[in-house]
């Protein structure tokens, strides 16, 4: 089976030497479609071994630039990964394993969003699937491929498979200017499609990134009130509450949602925000019991083992404190060269890790301190 990576760029200088390099040992091809860069960004993707197309456009849209892509893909797997990303470097020959003998037509990977305090958010996008010309990307905002294999009869399984993304290490006016955009696009796109969960809580989240948490509150529940079984805007809503430090509502509308039958793929992520709530209101046995939910589902999670470790080195357990956060080095070592600080930043609710943290090369290096060992 051959895999054909597509990548959107423009003017992407270091970070698309970063993607590419990352990825094309585990790939066929490399299509780069270039949306006007007036850089080395072409000369660059080409002397990468990449396809590179100019793409033509009046109105630029990200969905119709991915299906642009695709038209000139030749694999039988597609891999869409963004300019300012990069293929975790343990993970190439599980992608390759998905292709050759995966059950699904189309996986959703981990996508790991950096942030200037050196903490991090994961969310599964489908980013991996098989050419075929009934799937394509759609919504000129947050497009996706997910309707598209729904309607071939596939759901997309989560795989615990990094993409790194340092989109969100852009400078805060950036940012700001992106979500003001972003929030612009979305009231557009409502006024067409106003049943459309997707859209309000995505709209929720850009309101949430300006500050509005409890507007934010309101226009999630929008979505709830469409798709009452769907887990991802009571996850959105649970978040929302917690950048409100409002602990205890969050913690309820993540007990509800494990009682939705529905969507059990976002169970992990419910346990792992339950653990973060526990181990902030200093209920340790509680945040343990949460955190190995998520392993015995999910044991690629890094962000659970980190919290994992936390719970443990608050009880003074080291041993199985320092074995967590080695674990979460190992599944994921771009965690050992973030800088930590307590900044707080536009996306600060949306952290999957607990605020306890120190940074994972101080944690490593304080429990091995406390065992006596050095490492």
């Amino acid at each position: 089976m051959r895999i054909s990576a597509c990548i959107i760029t423009k003017n992407g200088g270091a970070s698309l030497i970063r993607c590419i390099e990352s990825i094309k040992q585990f790939v066929n091809e490399i299509v780069v479609v270039d949306t006007g860069s007036i850089d080395a960004t072409v000369r660059m993707a080409s002397k990468l071994g990449a396809k590179v197309y100019n793409y033509p456009y009046e109105v630029f849209s990200y969905k119709d630039a991915k299906n642009f892509a695709i038209d000139n893909a030749t694999g039988d797997w597609i891999l869409s990964i963004d300019s300012d990303e990069a293929l975790s470097c343990n993970y190439g020959q599980k992608l390759r394993k998905l292709a050759q003998k995966g059950n699904c037509k189309g996986y959703a990977l981990l996508v790991q969003n950096y942030y200037p305090n050196g903490r991090w958010s994961s969310f599964p996008v489908t980013k991996f699937f098989i050419r075929n010309p009934a799937v394509r990307y759609e919504k000129d905002i947050h497009e996706t491929v997910n309707y598209a294999l729904q309607r071939i009869g596939c759901v997309p399984e989560i795989k615990g498979i990094y993409i790194h993304h340092y989109g969100y290490l852009e400078d805060p006016d950036t940012l700001k200017q992106k979500a003001y955009r972003y929030y612009d696009l979305l009231e557009k796109q409502l006024k067409a499609t106003p049943d459309d969960a997707a859209s309000w809580w995505y709209l929720a989240l850009s309101t949430a990134a300006l500050g509005k948490l409890h507007e934010a509150i309101d226009i999630v529940h929008k979505a709830i009130h469409i798709e009452p079984q769907n887990k991802i805007p009571r996850l959105f809503l649970a978040r929302f509450y917690m950048g409100l430090q409002d602990y205890t509502k969050a913690i309820g509308v993540l007990e509800q949602s494990l009682s939705i039958r529905e969507q059990e793929f976002w169970n992990p992520t419910i346990y792992n925000l339950l653990g973060m709530l526990h181990l902030t209101l200093g209920n340790k046995d509680n945040a343990i019991n949460c955190l190995n939910e998520v392993i015995k589902v999910e044991s690629d999670f890094a962000h659970a083992w980190v919290n994992l470790g936390i719970a443990y080195e608050q009880l003074e357990n080291w041993e199985q404190a320092l074995e967590c956060y080695l674990r979460a080095a190992q599944l994921n070592p771009v965690l050992l060269e973030l800088k930590t600080t307590q900044e707080a930043h536009l996306y600060s609710f949306q952290e999957d890790v607990s605020s306890l943290y120190r940074g994972l090369s101080e944690h490593i290096n304080y429990c091995s301190k406390k065992l006596g060992c050095k490492r």
